[in-house]
Protein backbone atom coordinates (compact mmCIF):
# COMPACT_ATOMS: atom_id res chain seq x y z
CA UNK A 1 0.00 0.00 0.00
CA UNK A 2 1.39 3.38 -1.00
CA UNK A 3 1.10 6.51 1.08
CA UNK A 4 -0.79 9.60 0.06
CA UNK A 5 0.30 13.15 0.78
CA UNK A 6 -0.97 14.26 4.22
CA UNK A 7 -2.91 17.52 4.10
CA UNK A 8 -0.69 19.08 6.78
CA UNK A 9 2.59 18.20 5.02
CA UNK A 10 1.93 18.20 1.30
CA UNK A 11 4.58 20.56 -0.13
CA UNK A 12 7.97 19.26 -1.24
CA UNK A 13 10.87 21.47 -2.31
CA UNK A 14 12.94 19.08 -4.41
CA UNK A 15 16.46 20.50 -4.88
CA UNK A 16 18.06 18.50 -7.69
CA UNK A 17 21.47 18.39 -9.41
CA UNK A 18 19.90 17.97 -12.86
CA UNK A 19 17.74 19.87 -15.34
CA UNK A 20 14.27 18.37 -15.37
CA UNK A 21 13.91 18.11 -19.15
CA UNK A 22 17.27 16.41 -19.69
CA UNK A 23 18.11 12.70 -19.38
CA UNK A 24 15.46 11.23 -17.08
CA UNK A 25 17.06 10.07 -13.84
CA UNK A 26 16.17 9.14 -10.27
CA UNK A 27 15.37 12.74 -9.36
CA UNK A 28 12.77 13.38 -12.05
CA UNK A 29 11.22 9.97 -11.39
CA UNK A 30 10.81 10.58 -7.67
CA UNK A 31 9.44 14.09 -8.28
CA UNK A 32 6.80 12.72 -10.65
CA UNK A 33 5.83 9.98 -8.22
CA UNK A 34 5.50 12.47 -5.36
CA UNK A 35 3.20 14.63 -7.48
CA UNK A 36 1.13 11.56 -8.41
CA UNK A 37 0.68 10.83 -4.71
CA UNK A 38 -0.77 14.30 -4.18
CA UNK A 39 2.27 16.25 -3.02
CA UNK A 40 2.78 19.78 -4.35
CA UNK A 41 6.30 19.48 -5.75
CA UNK A 42 8.63 22.37 -6.57
CA UNK A 43 11.56 20.91 -8.54
CA UNK A 44 14.51 23.29 -8.16
CA UNK A 45 17.02 22.93 -11.00
CA UNK A 46 20.74 23.80 -10.72
CA UNK A 47 21.05 27.54 -10.23
CA UNK A 48 21.89 29.80 -13.16
CA UNK A 49 24.21 32.80 -12.82
CA UNK A 50 24.57 35.71 -12.96
CA UNK A 51 21.20 37.36 -12.38
CA UNK A 52 18.37 37.64 -9.89
CA UNK A 53 15.09 36.04 -10.94
CA UNK A 54 13.02 32.89 -10.91
CA UNK A 55 11.04 31.25 -13.70
CA UNK A 56 8.32 28.76 -12.80
CA UNK A 57 7.12 26.14 -15.30
CA UNK A 58 4.26 23.78 -14.57
CA UNK A 59 5.27 20.39 -16.00
CA UNK A 60 2.38 18.20 -14.89
CA UNK A 61 -0.37 18.57 -12.32
CA UNK A 62 1.14 19.51 -8.93
CA UNK A 63 4.71 19.57 -10.29
CA UNK A 64 6.42 22.89 -10.97
CA UNK A 65 10.00 23.34 -12.17
CA UNK A 66 11.80 26.37 -10.72
CA UNK A 67 14.72 27.94 -12.56
CA UNK A 68 16.54 30.23 -10.14
CA UNK A 69 19.00 32.83 -11.38
CA UNK A 70 21.42 34.06 -8.68
CA UNK A 71 24.29 36.59 -8.77
CA UNK A 72 26.95 33.87 -8.55
CA UNK A 73 27.52 30.22 -7.62
CA UNK A 74 30.77 28.71 -6.38
CA UNK A 75 30.28 25.11 -5.29
CA UNK A 76 34.01 24.73 -4.56
CA UNK A 77 33.92 27.46 -1.88
CA UNK A 78 31.48 26.58 0.93
CA UNK A 79 31.49 30.08 2.46
CA UNK A 80 30.37 31.67 -0.80
CA UNK A 81 27.92 28.87 -1.51
CA UNK A 82 26.30 29.60 1.85
CA UNK A 83 25.59 33.15 0.64
CA UNK A 84 24.08 31.68 -2.54
CA UNK A 85 21.73 29.59 -0.40
CA UNK A 86 20.58 32.66 1.51
CA UNK A 87 19.80 34.42 -1.76
CA UNK A 88 18.01 31.36 -3.09
CA UNK A 89 15.91 31.22 0.07
CA UNK A 90 14.44 34.64 -0.74
CA UNK A 91 13.46 33.52 -4.24
CA UNK A 92 12.01 30.23 -3.01
CA UNK A 93 9.80 31.84 -0.38
CA UNK A 94 8.07 33.89 -3.07
CA UNK A 95 7.12 30.73 -4.98
CA UNK A 96 5.90 28.44 -2.22
CA UNK A 97 2.23 28.17 -1.35
CA UNK A 98 3.11 27.69 2.33
CA UNK A 99 5.83 28.66 4.80
CA UNK A 100 9.12 26.79 4.84
CA UNK A 101 8.21 25.39 8.26
CA UNK A 102 5.32 23.55 6.60
CA UNK A 103 7.32 22.10 3.71
CA UNK A 104 9.62 19.12 3.18
CA UNK A 105 13.11 19.74 1.82
CA UNK A 106 14.17 16.90 -0.49
CA UNK A 107 17.86 17.62 -1.08
CA UNK A 108 19.86 15.81 -3.76
CA UNK A 109 22.45 18.56 -4.41
CA UNK A 110 25.03 18.51 -1.56
CA UNK A 111 26.64 21.85 -2.46
CA UNK A 112 23.44 23.54 -1.23
CA UNK A 113 23.90 22.10 2.25
CA UNK A 114 23.21 25.48 3.86
CA UNK A 115 19.55 25.12 2.90
CA UNK A 116 19.27 22.49 5.63
CA UNK A 117 19.79 25.24 8.24
CA UNK A 118 16.30 26.59 7.54
CA UNK A 119 13.34 25.50 9.64
CA UNK A 120 11.83 22.90 7.29
CA UNK A 121 9.16 20.54 8.58
CA UNK A 122 11.25 17.59 7.37
CA UNK A 123 14.63 17.26 5.65
CA UNK A 124 15.54 14.31 3.43
CA UNK A 125 18.98 13.86 1.88
CA UNK A 126 18.87 11.56 -1.13
CA UNK A 127 22.42 10.30 -1.72
CA UNK A 128 22.86 8.52 -5.04
CA UNK A 129 26.41 9.47 -6.09
CA UNK A 130 29.92 9.84 -4.70
CA UNK A 131 30.01 13.52 -5.63
CA UNK A 132 33.58 14.06 -4.48
CA UNK A 133 34.79 11.35 -6.88
CA UNK A 134 33.70 13.12 -10.05
CA UNK A 135 36.58 14.45 -12.18
CA UNK A 136 37.89 17.81 -10.97
CA UNK A 137 36.12 17.75 -7.60
CA UNK A 138 37.72 18.06 -4.15
CA UNK A 139 36.60 15.25 -1.86
CA UNK A 140 37.21 17.34 1.26
CA UNK A 141 34.79 20.06 0.11
CA UNK A 142 32.01 17.61 -0.71
CA UNK A 143 32.55 15.70 2.53
CA UNK A 144 32.13 19.00 4.40
CA UNK A 145 28.82 19.64 2.64
CA UNK A 146 27.58 16.14 3.33
CA UNK A 147 28.58 16.22 6.99
CA UNK A 148 26.39 19.30 7.49
CA UNK A 149 23.47 17.70 5.66
CA UNK A 150 23.77 14.44 7.59
CA UNK A 151 23.64 16.37 10.85
CA UNK A 152 20.50 18.31 9.92
CA UNK A 153 18.56 15.73 7.90
CA UNK A 154 15.96 13.57 9.60
CA UNK A 155 16.32 10.86 6.94
CA UNK A 156 19.04 9.84 4.46
CA UNK A 157 18.08 7.65 1.51
CA UNK A 158 20.87 5.88 -0.39
CA UNK A 159 20.71 4.11 -3.75
CA UNK A 160 23.56 1.67 -3.02
CA UNK A 161 24.78 0.09 0.24
CA UNK A 162 28.29 1.52 -0.30
CA UNK A 163 26.89 5.06 -0.02
CA UNK A 164 25.84 4.34 3.56
CA UNK A 165 29.27 3.17 4.71
CA UNK A 166 30.64 6.68 5.30
CA UNK A 167 27.58 7.72 7.34
CA UNK A 168 28.76 5.80 10.40
CA UNK A 169 27.36 8.11 13.09
CA UNK A 170 23.96 8.44 11.42
CA UNK A 171 23.03 4.80 10.82
CA UNK A 172 19.59 5.29 12.38
CA UNK A 173 18.73 7.83 9.66
CA UNK A 174 19.51 5.62 6.66
CA UNK A 175 16.99 3.94 4.38
CA UNK A 176 18.12 1.92 1.36
CA UNK A 177 16.21 2.90 -1.79
CA UNK A 178 17.90 1.50 -4.92
CA UNK A 179 17.07 2.70 -8.39
CA UNK A 180 14.29 1.31 -10.58
CA UNK A 181 12.62 1.89 -13.92
CA UNK A 182 9.52 3.78 -14.94
CA UNK A 183 6.20 2.03 -15.34
CA UNK A 184 6.21 3.18 -18.98
CA UNK A 185 9.43 1.24 -19.57
CA UNK A 186 8.00 -1.80 -17.88
CA UNK A 187 4.65 -1.70 -19.68
CA UNK A 188 6.06 -1.09 -23.16
CA UNK A 189 8.96 -3.48 -22.65
CA UNK A 190 6.69 -6.33 -21.62
CA UNK A 191 4.34 -5.67 -24.53
CA UNK A 192 7.12 -6.05 -27.08
CA UNK A 193 7.77 -9.59 -28.17
CA UNK A 194 11.36 -10.40 -27.14
CA UNK A 195 13.66 -11.54 -29.88
CA UNK A 196 14.70 -15.16 -29.51
CA UNK A 197 17.51 -16.99 -31.21
CA UNK A 198 16.65 -20.23 -32.98
CA UNK A 199 20.26 -21.27 -33.48
CA UNK A 200 22.62 -22.38 -30.72
CA UNK A 201 25.64 -20.96 -32.49
CA UNK A 202 26.63 -18.17 -34.84
CA UNK A 203 26.90 -19.68 -38.30
CA UNK A 204 28.19 -16.68 -40.20
CA UNK A 205 25.26 -17.04 -42.59
CA UNK A 206 24.18 -13.62 -43.83
CA UNK A 207 20.58 -14.66 -43.18
CA UNK A 208 21.34 -14.93 -39.47
CA UNK A 209 20.48 -11.53 -37.93
CA UNK A 210 23.29 -10.01 -35.87
CA UNK A 211 23.16 -9.93 -32.11
CA UNK A 212 22.23 -6.35 -31.22
CA UNK A 213 24.11 -4.87 -28.27
CA UNK A 214 23.12 -1.46 -26.92
CA UNK A 215 24.80 1.04 -24.60
CA UNK A 216 22.63 3.94 -23.45
CA UNK A 217 23.25 7.08 -21.41
CA UNK A 218 26.23 9.40 -21.04
CA UNK A 219 29.53 7.98 -22.33
CA UNK A 220 31.92 10.14 -20.33
CA UNK A 221 35.06 9.55 -18.26
CA UNK A 222 33.52 6.70 -16.27
CA UNK A 223 32.70 4.63 -19.37
CA UNK A 224 35.14 1.99 -20.61
CA UNK A 225 35.12 2.50 -24.38
CA UNK A 226 37.79 -0.18 -24.78
CA UNK A 227 35.41 -2.70 -23.20
CA UNK A 228 32.71 -1.63 -25.66
CA UNK A 229 35.18 -1.92 -28.53
CA UNK A 230 36.06 -5.45 -27.40
CA UNK A 231 32.39 -6.45 -27.64
CA UNK A 232 31.91 -4.65 -30.95
CA UNK A 233 34.76 -6.71 -32.42
CA UNK A 234 32.95 -10.00 -31.81
CA UNK A 235 31.62 -11.83 -34.85
CA UNK A 236 28.06 -11.15 -35.99
CA UNK A 237 27.21 -8.34 -33.59
CA UNK A 238 26.01 -4.77 -33.96
CA UNK A 239 26.57 -2.18 -31.26
CA UNK A 240 24.06 0.63 -30.86
CA UNK A 241 25.01 3.77 -28.93
CA UNK A 242 22.03 5.67 -27.51
CA UNK A 243 23.32 8.74 -25.71
CA UNK A 244 25.98 11.40 -25.64
CA UNK A 245 29.73 11.00 -25.32
CA UNK A 246 33.09 12.70 -25.44
CA UNK A 247 36.79 11.92 -25.68
CA UNK A 248 38.99 10.30 -28.32
CA UNK A 249 38.16 6.76 -27.24
CA UNK A 250 34.43 7.41 -27.68
CA UNK A 251 34.83 8.92 -31.14
CA UNK A 252 37.14 6.09 -32.20
CA UNK A 253 34.48 3.62 -31.10
CA UNK A 254 31.92 5.32 -33.34
CA UNK A 255 34.18 4.76 -36.36
CA UNK A 256 33.83 0.98 -36.22
CA UNK A 257 31.70 -0.26 -39.13
CA UNK A 258 29.23 -2.19 -36.97
CA UNK A 259 28.68 0.62 -34.44
CA UNK A 260 25.59 2.75 -34.98
CA UNK A 261 25.22 6.03 -33.10
CA UNK A 262 21.62 7.04 -32.35
CA UNK A 263 22.60 9.99 -30.16
CA UNK A 264 20.43 11.16 -27.29
CA UNK A 265 16.92 9.68 -27.38
CA UNK A 266 13.85 10.66 -25.39
CA UNK A 267 12.24 7.98 -23.22
CA UNK A 268 9.73 6.87 -25.84
CA UNK A 269 12.31 6.54 -28.63
CA UNK A 270 14.76 4.79 -26.30
CA UNK A 271 12.17 2.17 -25.41
CA UNK A 272 11.49 1.58 -29.11
CA UNK A 273 15.20 1.01 -29.69
CA UNK A 274 15.73 -1.24 -26.67
CA UNK A 275 12.94 -3.65 -27.54
CA UNK A 276 14.67 -4.29 -30.88
CA UNK A 277 17.93 -5.23 -29.15
CA UNK A 278 19.20 -8.36 -27.44
CA UNK A 279 21.76 -7.31 -24.84
CA UNK A 280 22.06 -4.11 -22.79
CA UNK A 281 25.52 -3.01 -21.68
CA UNK A 282 26.77 -1.34 -18.46
CA UNK A 283 30.26 -0.25 -19.63
CA UNK A 284 31.73 1.21 -16.44
CA UNK A 285 35.43 1.62 -15.75
CA UNK A 286 36.96 0.55 -12.45
CA UNK A 287 36.93 3.97 -10.77
CA UNK A 288 36.15 5.18 -7.21
CA UNK A 289 33.10 6.92 -8.65
CA UNK A 290 31.33 3.68 -9.51
CA UNK A 291 31.70 2.11 -6.05
CA UNK A 292 28.32 3.53 -5.11
CA UNK A 293 26.57 3.35 -8.48
CA UNK A 294 23.28 1.56 -9.09
CA UNK A 295 22.76 2.02 -12.86
CA UNK A 296 19.19 2.84 -13.85
CA UNK A 297 19.89 1.53 -17.33
CA UNK A 298 20.21 -2.00 -15.91
CA UNK A 299 16.57 -1.88 -14.77
CA UNK A 300 15.46 -0.36 -18.07
CA UNK A 301 17.25 -3.02 -20.09
CA UNK A 302 15.72 -5.78 -17.98
CA UNK A 303 12.26 -4.22 -18.31
CA UNK A 304 12.61 -4.49 -22.09
CA UNK A 305 13.56 -8.17 -21.94
CA UNK A 306 17.27 -7.75 -22.62
CA UNK A 307 20.10 -9.66 -21.07
CA UNK A 308 22.38 -7.24 -19.20
CA UNK A 309 26.17 -7.50 -19.47
CA UNK A 310 28.77 -5.58 -17.47
CA UNK A 311 32.50 -5.66 -16.72
CA UNK A 312 33.39 -7.90 -13.79
CA UNK A 313 33.51 -5.15 -11.17
CA UNK A 314 32.59 -5.85 -7.54
CA UNK A 315 30.31 -2.78 -7.05
CA UNK A 316 28.05 -4.07 -9.84
CA UNK A 317 27.61 -7.53 -8.34
CA UNK A 318 24.76 -6.34 -6.10
CA UNK A 319 22.60 -5.43 -9.11
CA UNK A 320 20.33 -8.41 -9.73
CA UNK A 321 19.39 -7.24 -13.23
CA UNK A 322 22.87 -8.03 -14.58
CA UNK A 323 22.97 -11.42 -16.31
CA UNK A 324 26.67 -11.83 -17.11
CA UNK A 325 29.96 -10.25 -16.08
CA UNK A 326 32.46 -9.98 -18.94
CA UNK A 327 36.13 -9.65 -17.96
CA UNK A 328 38.01 -10.35 -21.21
CA UNK A 329 37.58 -11.30 -24.90
CA UNK A 330 37.36 -15.01 -24.13
CA UNK A 331 34.55 -14.39 -21.63
CA UNK A 332 32.82 -12.15 -24.17
CA UNK A 333 32.93 -14.83 -26.87
CA UNK A 334 31.64 -17.44 -24.42
CA UNK A 335 28.81 -15.15 -23.28
CA UNK A 336 27.78 -14.54 -26.88
CA UNK A 337 27.67 -18.27 -27.63
CA UNK A 338 25.70 -18.96 -24.46
CA UNK A 339 23.27 -16.17 -25.30
CA UNK A 340 22.57 -17.68 -28.72
CA UNK A 341 21.90 -21.03 -27.07
CA UNK A 342 19.85 -19.87 -24.08
CA UNK A 343 19.16 -16.17 -23.43
CA UNK A 344 18.98 -15.36 -19.73
CA UNK A 345 17.18 -12.05 -19.18
CA UNK A 346 16.21 -11.24 -15.60
CA UNK A 347 13.15 -13.35 -14.78
CA UNK A 348 12.01 -11.73 -11.54
CA UNK A 349 9.78 -8.70 -10.95
CA UNK A 350 11.27 -5.40 -12.17
CA UNK A 351 11.08 -2.72 -9.46
CA UNK A 352 9.37 0.57 -10.32
CA UNK A 353 9.91 3.97 -8.77
CA UNK A 354 6.80 4.11 -6.58
CA UNK A 355 7.96 0.91 -4.87
CA UNK A 356 11.29 2.55 -4.05
CA UNK A 357 9.55 5.69 -2.80
CA UNK A 358 7.25 3.88 -0.36
CA UNK A 359 9.85 3.04 2.35
CA UNK A 360 11.24 6.58 2.16
CA UNK A 361 7.83 8.14 2.81
CA UNK A 362 7.02 5.60 5.50
CA UNK A 363 10.04 6.86 7.47
CA UNK A 364 9.80 10.51 6.51
CA UNK A 365 6.17 11.31 7.32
Amino acid sequence: MFLKAPASLSTVVFVAPVIFSRLQQRHQAFARELAALGFRVFFVEPFISPGWSVVAENVVDRLTVLKLRVPFKVSSVPALQRIVCRLAEKLLKKQLDCSISQAILWLAEPSLAALTELSWARILYDRCDLHGSFPGQKKSVWRRYEAEIEENACLISVSHPFLAESIISRRDKIVLAPNACSEAFLAQGQMAAPRRRLSAEITGDSAQPPIRLVSSGAHYEWVDCEWLKMLACLDAVELYIAGTGRGNAFYELLQLPNVKNHGHLNHSDLIQLLVKCDVGLIPFRDLPLIKGVDPIKAYEYAACGLEVWAPDLVPLHSNLMISRFIANPAAAAAALKEYCSAPQPFAGPIPVWKERLAPILARLL
